[in-house]
């Protein structure tokens, strides 16, 4: 028999939207660091009030894990 069910990948689980923290784990470097990098516009990101949101897809692509 086929078994056409797979273990989801980690980007998968991952939400598609990561806050600095999250971002900063994922690169091996500082939040502060992330934040610096979205607002150069570096990384495609949006500003809620005065917390960045990171596109999951971008921050992989941008770390060339995409």
């Amino acid at each position: 028999m086929n078994d056409q069910t797979s273990t989801p990948t980690i980007t998968e689980t991952m939400p598609k939207l990561l806050d600095t923290k999250q971002a900063a784990r994922i690169l091996n470097v500082n939040p502060r660091t992330v934040s610096r990098l979205c607002e150069a516009g570096k990384i495609r990101a949006v500003k809620v009030a005065s917390l960045w949101r990171i596109n999951r897809d971008a921050l992989l692509e941008f770390a060339g894990l995409n």
